[in-house]
């Protein structure tokens, strides 16, 4: 009952945003162990064209939007249906905030961690880290952009 008064008293767009990280986020899980990161990524590329006119300054709107879009992607993964992992989670935000013309990269990199190599997936905007987790932390190295070509003929 605390929850559904909790959701009650959010904001129209705010339940809109919420609904659509809550849907998205399991649909990001499924679709992963089944068709892979890069043909996900393609595929939700297609849904939805970013049209940003030669990358504008990022005005306080957008500010407002990419804080309310992780907020939402935290919500899903805290009381949606499947938490996801980082992976899961930083696609669900990328795409979220491709569907609002805001345009964001998924980086990857590591860190050694107790004689253990941890590996961790992470959206920026305009360079910027966006934080989905306590698990952030500015100590994981981000990987070299590499382009490896897909071999589609096997």
């Amino acid at each position: 009952m605390r929850r559904l008064s909790w959701f009650l008293a959010l904001s129209p767009p705010r339940k809109r945003l919420l609904f659509h990280a809550l849907i998205a986020l399991p649909l990001c899980y499924a679709a992963l162990t089944v068709t892979g990161f890069r043909r996900l990524q393609a595929i939700l590329s297609g849904f939805h064209t970013i049209d940003i006119r030669g990358a504008p300054a990022r005005s306080r709107a957008d500010f407002d939007r990419i804080q309310s879009t992780m907020w939402a992607v935290r919500a899903a993964a805290n009381h949606g249906l499947v938490r996801g992992q980082c992976l899961q989670q930083s696609l669900t935000l990328w795409w979220l905030l491709r569907r609002q013309n805001l345009e964001g990269e998924i980086r990857f990199g590591a860190r050694r961690r107790d004689d253990k190599l941890e590996a961790h997936a992470w959206v920026e905007v305009g360079g910027a880290v966006l934080p989905l987790g306590a698990e952030e932390s500015p100590s994981f190295v981000p990987f070299a952009q590499a382009r490896v070509p897909i071999d589609v003929g096997r």
